[in-house]
């Protein structure tokens, strides 16, 4: 399947941070000479850049229209939380390493997930492991509405990302509410992850909202312990 064009120029903008070739300082190029590297047209790399600032690889350090600045690379632990990117996808390109989705299977399904969920009652249900270098890190079940993805079932999720088609259909998640337990894993979660009995798993629950504050997403998501560093600031 053919990727949309600005996830094209995303990779490649990805790329050539990581080299060096388009920052200066630690501040990237202006939008018109990253068009006159890459080729692609102006609206495509405002679009991909765009992507990259809410995928937390691209920051400003002060208003709207202030420069951009490219955050520092760190050695590969996923880390999720509070300041963590909420793209897995992302996080893995970002590091250097490859992300493998498996998918288990991608299905209607005719009932509530979520009492959060008040207008819906069909959704996509996609169910995936999650690798990076051969080593499964996740199994994860995320759950879209269909009324809003309706020609989702079109889409191969293991060669495109799921937040990817979101955003191409305007209902990317950006705000989330998420919460974190520790559960012993069922006999699912043994199969599928490979762990021995009574292993102990985190299990976080996300659910996404659009920059209109709709619900959009709901996934949860059981990591092996050892694979991340968690990252929650406590409110009083």
């Amino acid at each position: 399947m053919k990727k949309f064009i600005y996830i094209e120029a995303k990779e490649e903008i990805l790329s050539l941070l990581k080299s060096g070739k388009i920052i200066k300082n630690n501040k990237i190029f202006s939008e018109r000479k990253i068009v006159e590297i890459t080729k692609y047209s102006r609206s495509t790399i405002r679009r991909a850049i765009k992507s990259l600032i809410e995928d937390g690889v691209l920051y400003r350090k002060n208003n709207y229209n202030s420069s951009l600045y490219f955050k520092e690379n760190i050695p590969f632990i996923l880390e999720v939380g509070d300041n963590s990117s909420n793209s897995i996808s992302q996080d893995v390109k970002f590091n250097d390493m490859f992300l493998e989705d498996n998918i288990i299977s991608f299905k209607l399904i005719y009932r509530k997930i979520s009492e959060e969920f008040t207008d819906y009652d069909t959704f996509y249900e996609l169910i995936r492991l999650r690798s990076t270098n051969r080593e499964t890190f996740c199994l994860q079940k995320a759950y879209i509405p269909f009324k809003l993805f309706e020609n989702a079932h079109r889409y191969d999720f293991s060669k495109i990302s799921l937040y990817s088609y979101m955003e191409f259909k305007g209902n990317k998640p950006i705000i989330f509410k998420k919460r974190l337990q520790f559960i012993k894993a069922n006999e699912e979660l043994k199969k599928y992850l490979n762990i021995p009995n009574n292993e102990s798993l985190y299990f976080f629950e996300y659910y996404g909202f659009n920059k209109s504050n709709v619900l959009v997403e709901y996934t949860q998501s059981y990591f092996i312990h050892d694979s991340i560093n968690i990252n929650f600031n406590l409110t009083y």
